[in-house]
C-alpha cells in the first residue's frame, strides 16, 4: 500500500520479516499511535471506496477470496452438536454455496480487504484514518468488501 500512497498500516522498516516463532509466522508493523482510537464509519467507507479501485500490487500474488471458507472450517470444527444439527448445518451451507455461485456481481472483480469493519480503521497520530489488519487482502467481487 505504500507504493500507491494509500493510508494503511506499514511494515516496520529495517526488520527482516516475516519470521517464524514456534511454528507461527510473525510480522512487525509500525505503530499508528500510542493509544487505540478508531476512525468513523464515514472514514471507513471513504477508505474502502478508494481501496477497491486500487490495482493489485503484483508482488503480493494475492489469493482469490473464498466467501464460504470460514463457514466450511467452522463446520469441520464442530464437535459438540448432534448429528441431526450437523446434517442440517451442512445442508444449509451447501445450499448457500449454490446460491452464492449464482450471484451476478455488478462491480468488477478486484482487491478487497477481507475484514472491513470499524475495528480495522484507526486514527493515525497525525489525525487521518488508516486501514489496518491487512492479512485478509484478496481478489474477489468488490461488493464483498
Amino acid at each position: 500500500m505504500e507504493t500507491v500512497d494509500f493510508p494503511a498500516t506499514r511494515v516496520l522498516a529495517g526488520v527482516a520479516q516475516p519470521i517464524a516463532v514456534r511454528g507461527l509466522v510473525v510480522t512487525f508493523w509500525e505503530s499508528v499511535q500510542e493509544r487505540e482510537e478508531y476512525a468513523t464509519i464515514g472514514e471507513l467507507a471513504d477508505l474502502l471506496r478508494r481501496f477497491h479501485w486500487l490495482e493489485e500490487p503484483e508482488p503480493l500474488c494475492l489469493p482469490y477470496f473464498d466467501a464460504l471458507a470460514k463457514l466450511s472450517a467452522l463446520l469441520d470444527g464442530l464437535t459438540d452438536v448432534s448429528e441431526e444439527d450437523r446434517s442440517f448445518l451442512e445442508e444449509r451451507a451447501a445450499k448457500l454455496a449454490k446460491e452464492y455461485d449464482r450471484l451476478d456481481f455488478v462491480l468488477p472483480f478486484g482487491l478487497i480487504h477481507g475484514d472491513a469493519d470499524i475495528g480495522n480503521v484507526l486514527r493515525h497520530r497525525d489525525g487521518h484514518a488508516v486501514l489496518i489488519d491487512l492479512d485478509g487482502l484478496a481478489l474477489a467481487p468488490r461488493e464483498w468488501a
